[in-house]
């Protein structure tokens, strides 16, 4: 196969047998650019069937093993032979029942991959806060990334407050070094301490797109977050989603994004980019109050109110400063 640029075995029912037969029957120098192995069931020896693909391909720039079942025991003979693709652009481990140990060995050879771009490893519950930490501690290794997922990678509830600082702490910190961070999915991880959000989102100042649903935080994240927006000059899409935020904590950020406007115009280098869509999910009992707040929100395109109950009998025209967009009920 000496053209093949791509190959995808994307929830099949091949299995293992596939990855063995194809690792066995490689040439030493395959063209492959892209190798996909989504949603596959592996057993327990699969890793070094993987190792042996990845080493035959020094051009892969994508690589994609998610929801394959790997681990953290197979997942170490992937780590060691990413040394043998250099030019790696893309790397999704997502739902692989990885843990801080996965992480702290990926920590260590991800400068090997220097020129990556987008790194993807949400849905791997049992990394937790100590597993973000020493992978946070490898990110200076990777300066082009620009893509983030870390969705769902923490469960751990017991000691909400420690578990967010440390999160929030460690990538506010591997940020600064990550100059061309433009997307950030931090989304279902139980972050109920907010409060530190902010300190880690302005050291990622050219984010385009934050995702920080499902937190459980109140209206002191939405609070600390209003106070750095005005930092994100660039920032279009902003979702806070399934967080515990009423009216007030909205009235902040729309505040803040006010003075970002102003301060985007006042500046020499104008930028049309501006925050365009936010999402928002609101109790029921605290509609009325964005109603009669509307003006302070007018400067907004749309907020979407995603799982928001409106009032019976309350109609959004009667509100038009306030453009409500679909989606809600």
């Amino acid at each position: 196969m000496p053209s093949l640029r791509e190959l995808c075995f994307n929830q099949n029912i091949v299995g293992d047998g596939v990855v063995e037969a194809f690792s066995k029957n490689l040439s030493s120098n395959l063209p492959l650019e892209k190798f996909v192995f989504s949603g596959n069931a592996s057993r327990k020896d699969i890793g070094d069937d993987f190792a042996s693909i990845i080493k035959s391909c020094p051009n892969l720039r994508h690589l994609d093993l998610s929801y394959s079942g790997l681990g953290d025991e197979e997942m170490k003979a992937v780590i060691d032979a990413l040394k043998f693709v250099p030019h790696l652009k893309s790397l999704n481990l997502s739902g692989c029942k990885l843990t801080q140990i996965s992480m702290t060995y990926l920590c260590e050879k991800l400068s090997c991959i220097h020129e990556l771009v987008s790194l993807s490893l949400e849905n791997n519950i049992d990394i937790g806060a100590e597993g973000v930490k020493a992978l946070a501690e490898g990110l200076h290794k990777v300066p082009r990334l620009e893509s983030l997922s870390l969705h769902d990678v923490n469960r751990n509830t017991d000691s909400a407050k420690e578990t967010s600082r440390v999160i929030y702490t460690s990538l506010g910190q591997a940020f600064a070094h990550c100059p061309r961070l433009t997307r950030l999915d931090m989304s279902a991880n139980l972050l109920h301490q907010g409060k530190f959000v902010g300190d880690c989102i302005k050291m990622a100042p050219k984010l385009i797109s934050l995702d920080l649903s499902g937190n459980a935080f109140q209206d002191e994240g939405v609070e600390s977050l209003a106070e750095v927006l005005p930092c994100l000059q660039g920032l279009s899409e902003l979702s806070l989603n399934r967080n515990y935020i009423t009216c007030n904590g909205l009235t902040s950020l729309c505040e803040s994004y006010k003075e970002l406007e102003a301060r985007s115009r006042r500046s020499c280098g104008f930028t049309e980019e501006k925050l365009h869509k936010c999402y928002v999910s609101l109790k029921e009992d605290t509609f009325k109050l964005l109603m009669t707040s509307a003006h302070a929100h007018s400067s907004l395109e749309g907020i979407y109110l995603s799982q928001t109950a409106i009032p019976k009998g309350t109609d959004p025209q009667d509100y038009p400063r306030l453009r409500l967009i679909g989606q809600y009920k």
